[in-house]
Parts: structure tokens; sequence; C-alpha cells
């Protein structure tokens, strides 16, 4: 696994928000999609990740990233959360994507009727989720993205 990845035997743990953004924006364009990370200067609470695959169903998707390492709270913030349920409630797709290092999972949430409260916390997301990505089938996949560095 390249240098800015930390690694646990069949469990993917990210060092950072940036090495898992740019694992999914390559996961994501390796499988036809578009994607395009968004450095936002200018406005508070817009999200980490803009993209769109083959799958009509979703459409285009605005993703925000955290990374969970210890502890329950996933470090949303009001305007992150704002942005996300906005967008959602006219029409947009968002989601919440996490590495959480205490299981190595990647956990997905789409954004619907959730509260902040319930969206920051770990416990809560995991008997909630409805998609996780198991990591012992995509860290081989993940290992050869990483190490191509």
């Amino acid at each position: 696994m390249a240098k800015k990845s930390q690694k646990r035997i069949g469990k993917l743990v990210f060092k950072n928000e940036k090495s898992f953004r740019r694992v999914l924006v390559q996961s994501i364009e390796d499988s036809g999609g578009h994607a395009q990370a968004i450095e936002a200067t200018t406005g508070a609470g817009i999200p980490d990740l803009y993209y769109t695959t083959n799958d009509r169903a979703l459409g285009p998707t605005w993703a925000e990233l955290k990374i969970v390492r210890r502890g329950d709270k996933v470090g949303l913030r009001k305007r992150q959360f704002h942005w996300l349920v906005n967008n959602a409630g006219n029409g947009g797709c968002s989601e919440l994507i996490i590495n959480n290092h205490k299981t190595g999972q990647v956990l997905l949430v789409l954004i619907g009727s959730q509260t902040f409260e319930q969206l920051n916390s770990i416990s809560w997301i995991e008997q909630y989720l409805s998609t996780i990505i198991d990591p012992v089938e995509t860290r081989d996949e993940l290992d050869i993205m990483m190490s191509s560095d």
C-alpha cells in the first residue's frame, strides 16, 4: 500500500480525507464515471466530491467525506449538513461517505430525512445503513490503486 495510507489487515484505513478522496475519484473514473474533487474556498459547507456514474437512478451526486478515527462523532459541521439536506430537498443527490478507522469500513449514507445528530453519530449510522462496502472485498483493488502513486 502507498505511503499516504495506513494499513490494517482486511480493513481500509486512510490517513486523511485527501487520500480517501483520491481513491474514490480513481475508482469512480475507472468504472466509467466522472468525478471532481472540490476544494471550496468561497462557500462554507460545499461537499468534498461531485460525481456521476453510469447508474442513472441516482444522477449527479454531491458527497461529503469524513474519517472517524475514534469515538462516535463523525465531525459533520452544521453548514455541511444544511448544504447536503438542501441539495437533497431540491431533487439533488447527496451522500455522506465515511471511513471508520475502528472497523475499517467505508460507509455510504444517502441523505434524506436524517437529523444532524443522527448523521454525526457513527453508531447510529452503522445501524441505519443500507449500503456498506465490504473492506475485505475491496482491499486488493484499493491496494493496487494506491500503490500506483
